[in-house]
């Protein structure tokens, strides 16, 4: 379909590019999940060469249209009023570099002819993706104002190709980072869950921290930087989050998710328990994180779907199950009771392994707690009247 809309296009003398991550997916080896074109071509004029097919125009003010299911827009100039996207003014140019221009990241102003296969490349994209390096398009500063969520999408397509920021991103971040705070909370939780699709999506998250955003995104996560992790942590509580979150696969993003956030509990706000002069952590901490967790799911994020916010925070609630089982501290019968009624089985034991996660070793002995795990299931199973 895309051949059979490109060559009537191109029939009828109109230019016709493949742009964005399509572009960048393909030059790094990367199947590509969405195909973007773009044209020379006035929505009004697509439209009139695709009678026969089924059309939609959508984002009227944006120059889009959808033929057969396939998304194709009108070269754009756009002049931002203030800092948000809904403050744009949409205006068709004339070229594809102009569209280009108005673009992010420069691994993102790539274009392909879709006649020639010519790069059209006028910002280095390609040297910078080569060469992993993450950069705005022109002027910085510009870029930010426009649009302050760019600030979130620079860190997750750092972390996405494993890159460095070029030295004048990376200043700005630094100094334009306030202006995270400008940025809806909805689509500031949509940049992390597509920053949780990368297996060490610790990354974007130290980022947040290094640009000083993570006080503004996630403050309680914020708060355990630097902060000691206790008796049996080397690391601080905002690296072993780090860690933790990492063990997780990003097949399962909300597991993923509460992994990161698992111990916030342990933040400075929260009292340690002292054990015969030494400090311990209070075992009541994943309590205490769940008010900090109602917090991040209902405000800092914005409102995460009902069911998806309950399972964060009951992840939450007993990351620490199956380790304490296993550290004979609390008995097994806990974990079956949870599983039945609270949080799948595998889920719990994923997000127990994950916090068993230190810097330079592992609480964790696998055989046992699969043995723990066999007797949970076999448990489960009779209960529930299953062979």
């Amino acid at each position: 379909m895309i051949n059979q809309i490109t060559y009537r296009l191109c029939k009828a003398g109109h230019q016709v590019y493949l742009v964005g991550g399509a572009v960048r997916d393909e030059l790094i080896g990367r199947p590509a999940n969405d195909e973007d074109l773009v044209t020379s071509a006035r929505p009004e004029e697509i439209l009139n060469l695709f009678t026969d097919l089924k059309t939609l125009e959508v984002g009227k003010s944006f120059g889009v249209v959808l033929i057969e299911g396939i998304e194709i827009a009108t070269f754009r100039a756009d002049l931002y009023g203030g800092l948000s996207h809904k403050d744009c003014v949409i205006s068709y140019a004339d070229t594809i570099e102009a569209d280009l221009a108005r673009r992010d990241l420069t691994i993102n102003a790539m274009a392909v002819c879709e006649v020639t296969g010519n790069l059209i490349d006028p910002f280095n994209g390609k040297y910078d993706l080569h060469n992993r390096i993450i950069r705005f398009v022109g002027q910085a500063k510009d870029r930010i104002h426009e649009d302050p969520e760019r600030l979130l999408r620079a860190l997750r397509f750092k972390n996405d190709i494993q890159g460095k920021f070029a030295p004048e991103t990376m200043r700005a971040l630094i100094n334009y980072g306030h202006l995270i705070q400008h940025v809806a909370k909805e689509r500031i939780r949509q940049e992390i869950m597509k920053a949780l699709k990368t297996k060490k999506a610790s990354g974007f998250f130290m980022d947040l921290n290094k640009t000083g955003m993570l006080k503004y995104v996630l403050p309680c996560l914020n708060d355990c930087v630097g902060h000691t992790g206790g008796d049996h942590h080397q690391e601080t509580v905002f690296e072993h989050c780090m860690l933790a979150g990492d063990h997780i696969s990003p097949k399962y993003p909300l597991v993923k998710l509460a992994a990161y956030l698992h111990d916030i509990g342990k933040g400075p706000k929260f009292r340690w328990a002292k054990n015969n002069g030494v400090q311990k952590v209070d075992p009541n901490h994943p309590i205490a994180a769940m008010p900090m967790m109602v917090e991040i799911l209902t405000q800092y994020i914005g409102k995460v779907k009902k069911e998806n916010a309950n399972l964060i925070l009951k992840l939450v609630c007993y990351h620490d199950l199956v380790g304490e089982v296993l550290g004979k501290d609390r008995d097994e019968q806990q974990i079956v009771d949870v599983a039945e009624n609270e949080i799948e089985l595998d889920m719990l034991f994923a997000i127990g392994k994950a916090d068993a996660t230190l810097l330079c070793e592992t609480l964790w002995d696998d055989d046992q707690a699969k043995s723990l795990y066999d007797r949970c299931l076999k448990a489960i199973k009779l209960k529930s009247g299953q062979q």
